[in-house]
């Protein structure tokens, strides 16, 4: 897929359908992780700070 001269929305649509769905979910699951995580650092701090 990288060898191509042009890109057009047909290709890129292509490129992600073949990415298939385990990927796909395994990659939502790491971003909510990391909200999650990001959310409770910024808790944390604010409540260290309040002591």
């Amino acid at each position: 897929m990288s060898g191509g001269n042009t890109w057009d929305a047909t290709l890129f649509a292509a490129g992600l359908s073949y990415v298939g769905p385990v990927l796909s979910i395994a990659s939502f699951v790491a971003l909510i992780v990391g909200i999650l995580f990001l959310g409770y650092g910024v808790y944390e701090e604010i409540r260290k700070n309040k002591k």
